[in-house]
């Protein structure tokens, strides 16, 4: 997301404040700026550099995940 310019590290900790407040329990991301996301989210964090390495999240997934 290195188009959203300055204020990009604010807007992921901000996205990461709204998963907590949606009840996420795990959130799987992307990216260098991703881990800006864990700053503010308080449950699981997947991070991966790129989408190679994040073809190991369905390693992360189980039936019955999103009930």
């Amino acid at each position: 997301m290195f188009e959203l310019g300055p204020g990009a590290r604010t807007y992921h900790r901000e996205i990461g404040a709204l998963a907590n407040d949606l009840g996420v329990d795990l959130l799987a991301c992307v990216g260098d700026e991703a881990r800006w996301y864990a700053e503010t989210f308080s449950g699981k964090t997947l991070l991966y550099p790129d989408a190679a390495a994040a073809s190991e999240i369905r390693n992360a997934l189980e039936p019955g995940i999103t009930s």
